[in-house]
């Protein structure tokens, strides 16, 4: 999302749409909805296959799954709007994503994760 944005600010399409008569909120979520549809769609055909095909056990609601899935993606599309806002230009952008996207995924903090990390004390 944030590459996107910043490579249509770079190329100024962006402010064709804006002089164009849209309003910023209707461009912005013109950008959103095609993206989060997308990853909905993925992320359901994910759990469709871990919950059929590897017999992956579900125990909970799926309704309060889908819920923060939803959370979930919005907060990410909001994190790649930000960044395509203050980024200068695509090769900006991708670096930034990369730098706010990477590292949580290698933190030992991570519930369920702080007691396996070999250097704890049991």
């Amino acid at each position: 999302m944030a590459v996107a944005i910043a490579r249509e600010k770079e190329l100024g399409t962006l402010k064709e749409l804006v002089a164009s008569g849209y309003r910023s909120y209707q461009v912005v979520l013109g950008k959103m909805i095609p993206y989060f549809l997308i990853n909905l769609i993925s992320a359901n055909l994910v759990l469709l296959l871990c919950f059929n095909l590897f017999q992956v056990p579900f125990r909970g609601s799926f309704l309060v799954l889908e819920l923060l899935l939803v959370v979930f993606m919005l907060s990410i599309l909001t994190i790649g709007i930000f960044l395509s806002l203050i980024c200068k230009n695509e090769l900006e952008a991708t670096q930034i994503a990369m730098l706010v996207a990477y590292p949580p995924s290698f933190s030992p903090a991570l519930p369920g994760r702080w007691k396996q990390c070999p250097w704890q004390p049991n």
